[in-house]
C-alpha cells in the first residue's frame, strides 16, 4: 500500500488514517474473503520519500496467522519544494524591497509568519538561507534549512 503525506507531516510527524483491504479466512467455511480495514498509522517526523513502514500483523489473515502490512510513503509538495531536509520557497516581493533591504513577512511550513530582513541591493532569484527552518532528520532530529528565492514584481 502507499500513503501520501504532506510536508507538514514530515515536519511534525502525524497519525493518518489508512483504509485498505486484506484477505481473511472465513470462520465457518474453508474460504477467504476480502475485508476492508481502517487503521491509524503513526508517521514519524522526518520520514523520507519512498520509506517503507512495516505494521506487524496488520495484513491478511491466513491459516498461519496474520501477515505484516507494508506502507510506502509518498510526499506531496505544495508551496514548498524539498531536497533532502532543506525546503525551497519562491516568494514574490516588490523591486523596492530588494533594493532598499526591507523586512518581508513569509509563511513557513506551519503557516506561521516569519519576518525576513532582505539585505540592501539583494539580487532577485538568489536564495536567502533561513537556518534551521527546514525538515527534521528522522534519527537525529536536526533541522535542515529553508531557502527563499525572492522574485521581483
Amino acid at each position: 500500500y502507499t500513503a501520501e503525506i504532506g510536508l507538514e507531516h514530515v515536519l511534525n510527524g502525524a497519525v493518518i488514517q489508512l483504509k485498505y483491504k486484506s484477505l481473511e479466512k472465513h470462520p465457518s467455511v474453508n474460504a477467504f474473503y476480502e475485508k476492508e480495514h481502517t487503521l491509524d498509522v503513526k508517521i514519524p517526523a522526518g520520514i523520507e520519500e519512498d520509506r517503507v513502514l512495516r505494521l506487524k500483523g496488520a495484513g491478511s489473515k491466513t491459516n498461519f496467522g496474520s501477515e505484516d502490512l507494508y506502507i510506502k510513503i509518498k510526499i506531496k509538495e505544495g508551496r514548498f519544494s524539498k531536497k533532502g531536509k532543506d525546503l525551497y520557497l519562491e516568494q514574490l516581493v516588490r523591486k523596492e524591497s530588494l533594493r532598499e533591504g526591507n523586512i518581508v513577512r513569509i509563511k513557513d511550513l506551519e503557516n506561521k509568519i516569519v519576518e525576513v530582513k532582505i539585505p540592501k541591493n539583494y539580487q532577485a532569484n538568489k536564495a536567502l538561507r533561513l537556518k534551521g527552518k527546514g525538515l527534521p532528520d528522522m534519527k537525529t532530529k536536526i533541522l535542515g534549512d529553508m531557502y527563499v528565492y525572492f522574485i521581483a514584481v
